[in-house]
């Protein structure tokens, strides 16, 4: 018995690893295409920008590498035609990791993010402007026709249907000017 619970004592202590029995080559390719999704969207607004120093080092690390991680494991996990209650239950270890891992590591990580995002500020008064724009422009060029058809294909009775851009009565989705209110998360 003590075994066991010298055991469950170390399990917690290390946590899970979710990119175990993750390819690093997909892992790779993730990072890749999250690098030039953000100089699509932050490149011209915000040069200084660098997406390694931002998501993949410091107290983002672990966060970021464990969530993505967890993304290319539950995109083939639940590539099904019906998610039942056992998937689900299968992945609440890892749920739960992840939570962990946030609730010890997303402050620091929010913390790292807003710096870089006011030194953004800093080198363009127009950043915010700027890069909503360009985040229009590439969902335009690249996303909207996808969510159209999948928006079209997945009409549910009933309820309310994925709307294709722009969102132009969505009070959450529109972006009218940038708020001053300074948003942070709450000290541990």
């Amino acid at each position: 018995m003590r075994a066991i619970i010298f055991l469950a004592i170390v399990g917690v202590a290390f946590g899970i690893n979710l990119c175990k029995d993750v390819k690093k080559s997909d892992l790779s390719s993730a990072f890749a295409n999250a690098r030039a999704g953000s100089n699509l969207i932050l490149g011209a607004s915000c040069p200084s920008f660098d997406f390694d120093n931002v998501a993949l080092s410091g107290s983002c690390k672990a966060i970021v590498r464990q969530a993505t991680c967890y993304g290319l494991k539950a995109a083939e996990s639940y590539d099904v035609d019906t998610v039942n209650y056992g998937l689900l239950a299968e992945d609440v270890s890892n749920m739960e990791h992840l939570g962990n891992l946030a609730c010890d590591q997303a402050r620091n990580c929010f913390l790292q993010v807003k710096a870089a995002m006011e030194n953004c500020l800093v080198e363009n008064e127009n950043f915010v402007a700027d890069t909503i724009a360009a985040a229009e422009k590439v969902y335009k060029d690249d996303f909207a026709a996808r969510v159209a058809s999948f928006a079209n294909s997945n009409k549910v009775p009933c309820s309310e249907t994925l709307q294709p851009w722009p969102w132009t009565d969505s009070p959450v989705l529109m972006i009218s000017k940038p708020s001053s209110t300074s948003i942070s998360p709450r000290a541990p």
